[in-house]
């Protein structure tokens, strides 16, 4: 999306309008979109001039600028569901969409088009540099189970792709897929998960009232009958952006997880959804970092 005014209280201007243009619109254009000037890149890969007029009442001043639609790189990359099918401590190349962050981890979740989804660990925090969530990349990193200790009779862990080094980040602002959204079970259900299985790439949208502890509990998703599914966290204030919401019945899109060994599954809420049909992401690891 492109600015099309600027003001400047110091410089004494305000509503100074911009435009722009392209000299070829196979390689960069313009196109208004519910009101957005929005630039694209075309079909062909090359170097466009563009050019930017601002305009403040008869003066009119334009800059010409060289911008690049390079070829991306040629990758050999998996979808998130080949990673998830891969067996464990396997270094693999996956594509797929930056999802919502993880909580208590470094990282985020990774979504393929048919809505798969891993959790994404990031040891290095430089690779949050330029990310956004939307944001279509190509990373590697181990295919995982990650446990506490190896004790498989107790609980199955945690898939993750580990220690993931962003490759290329095609960028973009695509909405991750909830295809594969668990809609149809409750609170209680989603509870009772068998620990023994991989629950921890599924993510189910549970409705029930939302409760934030004092001290040094988690906070929780609450039904009428008691059942609750906590939130894995190192505190409250890494939920902050469900704040306002305590107290209240809220529908939230939850992962399970269990990174640290528990025997039973908590939740990393993705995001809260509003009865307007709009969605509050958890962005943590992308305000944090």
């Amino acid at each position: 999306e492109m600015i099309t005014s600027v003001a400047s209280d110091l410089l004494g201007f305000a509503n100074v309008l911009l435009s722009y243009s392209s000299d070829n619109n196979n390689i960069v254009y313009f196109e208004v979109v519910d009101g957005k000037v929005i630039m694209h890149c075309g079909t062909v890969y090359g170097t466009a001039n563009v050019t930017i007029t601002a305009t403040l009442g008869d003066a009119t001043v334009t800059k010409t600028i060289a911008v690049e639609n390079a070829e991306p790189p040629k990758i050999q990359s998996i979808t998130v569901a080949d990673a998830i099918a891969t067996a464990p401590e396997t270094e693999v190349t996956v594509k797929g969409i930056v999802g919502p962050s993880l909580v208590n981890q470094t990282g985020f979740y990774l979504f393929g088009e048919d809505g798969s989804v891993i959790a994404v660990q990031v040891l290095d925090k430089a690779q949050f540099e330029g990310l956004s969530i939307g944001n279509e990349v190509i990373l590697t990193g181990k295919r995982e189970i990650q446990k506490k200790n190896d004790d498989a009779t107790t609980y199955y862990g945690q898939t993750c792709i580990e220690d993931a080094t962003i490759v290329v980040n095609n960028k973009g602002n695509y909405e991750y897929s909830t295809e594969k959204f668990i809609t149809d079970k409750t609170i209680a259900e989603a509870k009772s998960c068998d620990i023994l299985e991989n629950h921890s790439t599924e993510v189910y949208v549970l409705t029930g009232k939302l409760t934030f502890p004092t001290g040094n509990g988690q906070p929780a998703i609450n039904d009428a009958s008691g059942n609750s599914i906590g939130f894995y966290s190192g505190g409250v204030n890494q939920y902050s952006f469900l704040q306002e919401y305590v107290n209240q019945e809220v529908t939230l899109e939850i992962a399970l997880c269990n990174w640290n060994g528990k025997t039973w599954w908590t939740g990393c809420v993705l995001a809260v959804r509003l009865a307007d049909g709009t969605k509050i992401v958890n962005q943590l690891n992308f305000t944090s970092n």
